[in-house]
């Protein structure tokens, strides 16, 4: 079960604003914000998860290149 508070700190450590992420979900602002403020399961949360972890990965691989090219890794 994924609960909403997951899915927004989520989208807050990847700094994205609800309107962004909406967007990249594939979903309404006002949709979002009701998941976000949802403390059950909901239908949709495993694709908006994915989503996240696709972005979080990405973020993660992005963040050791600039390390590197930095000479910090």
């Amino acid at each position: 079960m994924i609960l909403g508070s997951q899915i927004k700190a989520g989208r807050i450590l990847l700094k994205m604003t609800q309107a962004e992420f909406a967007k990249l979900t594939k979903t309404s602002v006002d949709t979002l914000k009701r998941i976000e403020k949802s403390e059950g399961d909901y239908k949709g949360s495993a694709e908006l998860f994915l989503t996240f972890s696709q972005l979080w990965k990405k973020e993660e691989s992005d963040l050791k290149t600039a390390k590197v090219n930095l000479g910090l890794s």
